[in-house]
């Protein structure tokens, strides 16, 4: 499962994971322009909900253009989902 691409291709991110639960194995967050989940335009509140629902156990990576360092960027999505992930 791939964020952006799933950003240009499906109407629903939640339909999209419920419908493909048992086929996941893998996850790459990216927000809409590439950037670091938190960045741009897309909520990743419902996707890391709907995760959460199908007890997805497997990596999720992030796959970001970078404009800052790597390690920064990385702490600052990563801070991003577990909030979402304890809200």
């Amino acid at each position: 499962m791939d964020t952006f691409h799933m950003n240009i291709e499906e109407r629903s991110f939640e339909k999209a994971i419920l419908d493909s639960k048992s086929f996941v194995k893998h996850t790459h967050f990216a927000d809409n322009n590439r950037a670091m989940p938190g960045y741009a335009h897309l909520d990743f509140a419902p996707i890391v909900k709907t995760l959460q629902e199908i007890k997805y156990d497997g990596y999720v990576s992030f796959e970001p253009n970078l404009t800052a360092d790597y390690e920064s960027s990385t702490l600052t999505g990563l801070q991003f989902i577990k909030n979402l992930e304890s809200s």
